[in-house]
Protein backbone atom coordinates (compact mmCIF):
# COMPACT_ATOMS: atom_id res chain seq x y z
CA UNK A 1 0.00 0.00 0.00
CA UNK A 2 2.95 2.04 0.92
CA UNK A 3 4.07 1.56 -3.07
CA UNK A 4 0.99 2.65 -4.66
CA UNK A 5 0.72 6.33 -2.27
CA UNK A 6 3.03 7.81 -4.62
CA UNK A 7 2.01 6.85 -7.27
CA UNK A 8 -1.69 8.16 -6.56
CA UNK A 9 -0.54 11.23 -5.79
CA UNK A 10 1.29 11.24 -8.78
CA UNK A 11 -1.62 10.63 -10.56
CA UNK A 12 -3.97 12.76 -8.83
CA UNK A 13 -1.51 15.78 -9.43
CA UNK A 14 -1.19 14.73 -13.10
CA UNK A 15 -4.89 14.64 -13.58
CA UNK A 16 -5.42 17.90 -11.73
CA UNK A 17 -2.43 19.58 -14.42
CA UNK A 18 -4.91 18.09 -17.16
CA UNK A 19 -8.23 19.51 -15.95
CA UNK A 20 -6.14 23.10 -15.48
CA UNK A 21 -4.54 22.83 -18.82
CA UNK A 22 -8.12 21.61 -20.53
CA UNK A 23 -9.70 25.21 -18.55
CA UNK A 24 -6.55 27.31 -19.82
CA UNK A 25 -6.48 25.84 -23.33
CA UNK A 26 -10.76 26.02 -23.51
CA UNK A 27 -10.55 29.68 -23.01
CA UNK A 28 -7.64 30.61 -24.98
CA UNK A 29 -9.25 28.71 -27.97
CA UNK A 30 -11.77 31.56 -28.85
CA UNK A 31 -8.50 34.26 -28.55
CA UNK A 32 -6.72 32.54 -30.52
CA UNK A 33 -9.01 31.67 -33.46
CA UNK A 34 -9.62 35.08 -33.75
CA UNK A 35 -6.45 36.61 -33.76
CA UNK A 36 -5.27 33.87 -36.49
CA UNK A 37 -8.85 35.06 -38.19
CA UNK A 38 -7.31 38.85 -37.83
CA UNK A 39 -3.88 38.05 -39.43
CA UNK A 40 -6.24 36.98 -42.29
CA UNK A 41 -8.10 40.13 -42.87
CA UNK A 42 -4.90 42.44 -42.32
CA UNK A 43 -3.91 39.99 -45.19
CA UNK A 44 -6.27 40.61 -47.75
CA UNK A 45 -6.91 43.97 -46.60
CA UNK A 46 -3.08 44.94 -47.40
CA UNK A 47 -3.22 43.10 -51.24
CA UNK A 48 -7.03 44.61 -52.02
CA UNK A 49 -4.97 48.22 -51.08
CA UNK A 50 -1.82 47.37 -52.75
CA UNK A 51 -3.16 46.18 -56.19
CA UNK A 52 -5.36 49.43 -55.86
CA UNK A 53 -2.72 51.80 -55.31
CA UNK A 54 -1.06 49.91 -59.14
CA UNK A 55 -4.17 51.65 -60.58
CA UNK A 56 -3.34 54.84 -59.26
CA UNK A 57 0.19 54.62 -60.18
CA UNK A 58 -1.01 53.86 -63.45
CA UNK A 59 -3.13 56.89 -63.19
CA UNK A 60 -0.68 59.30 -62.08
CA UNK A 61 1.93 58.37 -64.79
CA UNK A 62 -1.01 58.75 -67.37
CA UNK A 63 -1.88 55.96 -68.14
CA UNK A 64 -5.46 55.74 -67.34
CA UNK A 65 -7.95 58.43 -66.77
CA UNK A 66 -9.62 58.90 -63.13
CA UNK A 67 -12.69 56.84 -63.96
CA UNK A 68 -10.48 53.96 -65.73
CA UNK A 69 -8.58 53.75 -62.85
CA UNK A 70 -11.80 54.17 -60.50
CA UNK A 71 -13.30 51.10 -62.67
CA UNK A 72 -10.10 49.06 -62.60
CA UNK A 73 -9.91 49.63 -58.06
CA UNK A 74 -13.80 48.51 -58.52
CA UNK A 75 -13.69 45.09 -60.48
CA UNK A 76 -10.65 44.21 -58.91
CA UNK A 77 -12.18 44.62 -55.26
CA UNK A 78 -15.74 42.93 -56.60
CA UNK A 79 -14.00 40.11 -57.57
CA UNK A 80 -12.96 39.40 -53.91
CA UNK A 81 -15.74 37.80 -52.40
CA UNK A 82 -15.80 34.45 -51.10
CA UNK A 83 -19.31 33.38 -49.45
CA UNK A 84 -20.24 35.52 -46.56
CA UNK A 85 -16.50 37.36 -46.39
CA UNK A 86 -15.94 40.21 -49.01
CA UNK A 87 -14.50 43.02 -49.61
CA UNK A 88 -16.86 46.90 -49.21
CA UNK A 89 -15.48 50.26 -50.49
CA UNK A 90 -16.23 53.50 -50.37
CA UNK A 91 -15.54 56.02 -52.12
CA UNK A 92 -13.23 59.52 -50.90
CA UNK A 93 -17.49 61.02 -51.27
CA UNK A 94 -18.53 58.35 -49.08
CA UNK A 95 -21.00 56.41 -51.28
CA UNK A 96 -20.47 52.70 -51.34
CA UNK A 97 -18.66 52.18 -54.65
CA UNK A 98 -18.03 48.10 -53.83
CA UNK A 99 -20.65 45.76 -52.27
CA UNK A 100 -22.26 42.33 -51.76
CA UNK A 101 -25.81 44.14 -51.55
CA UNK A 102 -26.04 45.22 -54.63
CA UNK A 103 -28.54 47.84 -53.21
CA UNK A 104 -26.09 49.32 -51.09
CA UNK A 105 -24.26 50.46 -53.95
CA UNK A 106 -24.48 54.15 -54.46
CA UNK A 107 -25.74 54.83 -50.98
CA UNK A 108 -23.68 57.35 -48.64
CA UNK A 109 -22.35 55.66 -45.82
CA UNK A 110 -22.35 57.68 -42.56
CA UNK A 111 -19.50 55.43 -41.01
CA UNK A 112 -16.69 56.73 -43.91
CA UNK A 113 -15.94 60.22 -41.76
CA UNK A 114 -15.46 58.05 -38.40
CA UNK A 115 -13.12 55.34 -40.73
CA UNK A 116 -11.31 58.17 -41.81
CA UNK A 117 -10.89 59.29 -38.52
CA UNK A 118 -10.13 56.47 -36.76
CA UNK A 119 -7.48 55.59 -39.68
CA UNK A 120 -5.82 58.93 -39.43
CA UNK A 121 -2.99 57.56 -37.55
CA UNK A 122 -3.70 54.06 -38.34
CA UNK A 123 -2.84 51.63 -41.15
CA UNK A 124 -6.02 48.74 -40.23
CA UNK A 125 -8.16 49.26 -37.33
CA UNK A 126 -10.88 46.42 -36.05
CA UNK A 127 -14.59 47.56 -35.36
CA UNK A 128 -17.32 45.28 -34.26
CA UNK A 129 -20.69 45.68 -34.69
CA UNK A 130 -23.87 43.73 -35.93
CA UNK A 131 -24.36 43.27 -39.81
CA UNK A 132 -26.32 41.60 -42.08
CA UNK A 133 -25.00 38.68 -43.24
CA UNK A 134 -25.45 38.30 -46.89
CA UNK A 135 -26.14 34.04 -46.89
CA UNK A 136 -28.59 34.09 -44.08
CA UNK A 137 -29.87 37.66 -44.42
CA UNK A 138 -29.92 38.32 -40.45
CA UNK A 139 -28.18 40.27 -38.32
CA UNK A 140 -24.83 38.72 -36.84
CA UNK A 141 -21.66 40.52 -35.10
CA UNK A 142 -19.33 40.97 -37.22
CA UNK A 143 -15.41 42.02 -36.82
CA UNK A 144 -14.41 44.72 -39.32
CA UNK A 145 -11.12 45.14 -40.54
CA UNK A 146 -10.95 48.80 -42.39
CA UNK A 147 -8.42 50.71 -43.81
CA UNK A 148 -7.66 53.18 -46.58
CA UNK A 149 -6.22 53.35 -50.29
CA UNK A 150 -3.04 55.25 -50.07
CA UNK A 151 -3.88 59.06 -51.98
CA UNK A 152 -7.23 58.09 -53.16
CA UNK A 153 -9.47 58.46 -49.71
CA UNK A 154 -11.25 55.17 -50.61
CA UNK A 155 -12.26 53.31 -47.62
CA UNK A 156 -12.17 49.61 -47.99
CA UNK A 157 -13.24 46.82 -44.99
CA UNK A 158 -13.22 43.07 -44.83
CA UNK A 159 -14.42 40.90 -42.05
CA UNK A 160 -15.69 38.30 -40.03
CA UNK A 161 -19.10 37.14 -38.71
CA UNK A 162 -18.83 35.54 -35.19
CA UNK A 163 -21.02 32.84 -36.18
CA UNK A 164 -18.20 31.35 -38.46
CA UNK A 165 -15.84 32.17 -35.84
CA UNK A 166 -17.74 30.20 -33.45
CA UNK A 167 -17.69 27.04 -35.71
CA UNK A 168 -14.27 26.95 -35.79
CA UNK A 169 -13.73 27.62 -32.56
CA UNK A 170 -16.22 24.45 -31.71
CA UNK A 171 -14.13 22.31 -33.82
CA UNK A 172 -10.70 23.21 -32.68
CA UNK A 173 -12.12 23.00 -28.87
CA UNK A 174 -13.78 19.50 -29.95
CA UNK A 175 -10.53 18.13 -31.04
CA UNK A 176 -8.68 19.76 -27.48
CA UNK A 177 -10.94 17.87 -25.38
CA UNK A 178 -10.82 14.84 -27.43
CA UNK A 179 -6.81 14.96 -27.42
CA UNK A 180 -6.70 15.88 -23.37
CA UNK A 181 -9.33 12.56 -22.91
CA UNK A 182 -6.97 10.23 -24.79
CA UNK A 183 -3.66 11.82 -22.91
CA UNK A 184 -5.84 11.78 -19.22
CA UNK A 185 -6.59 7.93 -20.44
CA UNK A 186 -2.90 6.90 -21.18
CA UNK A 187 -1.38 8.47 -18.09
CA UNK A 188 -4.32 6.62 -15.64
CA UNK A 189 -3.29 3.07 -17.86
CA UNK A 190 0.67 3.69 -17.48
CA UNK A 191 -0.49 4.52 -13.58
CA UNK A 192 -1.98 1.65 -13.58
CA UNK A 193 -0.37 -1.11 -15.37
CA UNK A 194 2.79 -0.16 -12.98
CA UNK A 195 0.65 -0.14 -9.93
CA UNK A 196 -0.45 -3.49 -10.65
CA UNK A 197 3.19 -4.62 -11.07
CA UNK A 198 4.29 -3.49 -7.99
CA UNK A 199 1.52 -5.56 -6.44
CA UNK A 200 2.40 -8.45 -7.98
CA UNK A 201 5.78 -8.04 -6.71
Amino acid sequence: MKNQKPLVILLTVALIGFISTGFIGFQYTKEAVIASKKQDVETMLTIASNQSYVYIEQYKQGLLTKQETDEKIIHFLSAMQFKSAYIWANDNFGIARVHTRKEIIGQFQRSYVENMTELVNKKIYFRTQPNIKPISNQRVLKINGITKIPEWDWVIGYGLYMDDVNRVVFKARRLFIISLILSMLMVSFVAFHFMRRKNNE
